[in-house]
This record gives structure tokens, sequence and C-alpha cells, in this order.
């Protein structure tokens, strides 16, 4: 089956359906604790096509963050690789778990998006944090090199492809989809499908303890990799879990 998702919270969902090093990659967008469920009242978007039910992160941030991320070393491959996607206002919270827990941060990349929130007294924040984890230094992680371009691969100014592919800035657009139902907030697939491309192998397991809009799923299932993973809320989980199961396996993957 290459399709296990389940209407519940992550932690304890996953002590009891996810066995020990059975996931190649982790790939999460946790609950920022900045009263996402508010955001309508900052973005001109019509409310009707948002789900209902979106779950904020617990008060106690530190410790929701290290509770998760333990079950995610514990379900990981000891040479699988996460991407763990953050905002800035409580990094620190990270820091902390990934030192608790041993973890190796591979990288540390800046993903620059399109749009921010307009403010009039303090700078605008356009872009987001994603950690590059593996359990330890001296894990043999998967990294496909050249699965998006080689190193003849040159734009229109003669610059590498590669080269720019391979910067720990990402530059990428927010999708923008007026009249499409979603979750609060939705990573976009490029995102996505950016992570997959680099640190997977067809049919490898990638788990998404923060379904949401099932992005994670959808370009998985896309690219001939299996999926695992959670959603608590019962309103996005309805909404998107049949639409993933007719996804049709590896449609995506190049020839």
């Amino acid at each position: 089956m290459n399709c296990k998702i389940w209407n519940e919270d992550c932690i304890e969902g996953s002590k009891n359906n996810i066995k020990d090093g059975s996931v190649d990659l982790i790939i999460c967008d946790p609950p920022f604790g900045i009263n996402e469920s508010k955001f309508d009242q900052l973005y001109k978007r019509n409310v009707d096509n948002i789900i209902e039910g979106y779950v904020e992160a617990p008060i106690d941030y530190d410790k929701f963050t290290l509770n998760w991320l333990t079950e995610c070393k514990r379900i990981l491959s000891d040479d699988g690789s996460m991407y763990i996607v953050s905002g800035w206002s409580n990094l620190s919270s990270f820091y902390k778990a990934i030192a608790a827990l041993g973890l190796y941060e591979v990288n540390h990349i800046i993903w620059k998006y399109n749009f921010g929130v307009n403010t009039k007294i303090k700078y605008v924040s356009a872009h987001y944090h994603i950690f590059f984890l593996t359990k330890s230094e001296k894990a043999k992680k998967t990294f496909n090199t050249n699965s998006r371009f080689t190193q003849i691969d040159k734009d229109a100014n003669n610059r590498s492809l590669l080269y720019q592919d391979l910067e720990d800035v990402w530059v990428i657009n927010k999708e923008f989809k007026p009249g499409e139902v979603k979750n609060v907030n939705k990573l976009p697939n490029k995102l996505i499908e950016k992570m997959i491309e680099y640190s997977s192998k067809p049919d490898d397991t990638i788990c998404d303890f923060f379904m949401g809009n099932f992005t994670t799923a959808d370009c998985s299932l896309r690219l001939g990799r299996k999926v695992t993973g959670f959603e608590l809320n019962p309103a996005s989980y309805n909404h998107h879990i049949g639409r993933i199961k007719n996804i049709k396996y590896g449609i995506d993957l190049k020839k």
C-alpha cells in the first residue's frame, strides 16, 4: 500500500502506527504558534474557501517541538533525512530540540517567497526557515545531486542552473489559487518536490506529521514515493484523503 495517513495526533499516532527506523524522508510544516487560524484577518482572501478547524500549536512550544521531533528521530532510518519548515518567531524551540536529540544540521535553508504581510513600522517578513537534518553527521543520506539539473544546464545568462538550485536560499513563489478550497497555509508543490527529488529515491517512504493540505502526500505519490503521516483536523483530512487516494502512483517520475 502506497498511502497510509491517519486522522489523529501525530505523536501518539506515530507511536501506535509507525515502526522504528521505517521512514526514509520526513517533511514537516508544523504550526508556527503565531495564531495561524486568524490569518484571514491579515490577507485579502475569501474565507469561504478556507477549511475550518485548523489546530493551533500548544502554548508550551518548546515541549511540543521536542515531543514530535523525538518521534521523528525514532521513525527515521539511520541514513534518512528531515526537512522542517519554520517561521522565525520560534526558532529557538527547534534549536533546543535539535541539540537535545543530537540531530545533525546539514543545512539551514532560507525559503524566500513572493509576498508577506504589509508593514509600516518594521520590515516585511518574506521568508521561512528550513532545517535540513539527519540523525547524525555520519549518516549516509540520499542526495541526488543531478536529479533536477546537470553540470551543462545553463540559464539565459549562461549561469549554471545546477549551482543556483543547490544554493541554500530557495526563491520559490507561494501558490495563489483563488476559489480553491484549502487549509489556512499551503506550501507550494515546487518546494516539496525539490526536497523529495534531492533527498529520496523511488519507492522510499516519506512521512509528514502535519499533512494540512496534503501537499507532501500529493507530491510524494506523483513522484513514485510511498507516503505516511497524520492530519489532526478532521475537516482537512476528510476533504483531502479521497483525492490523494486517486492519484496515479509515479505519474510525474522522470522517464
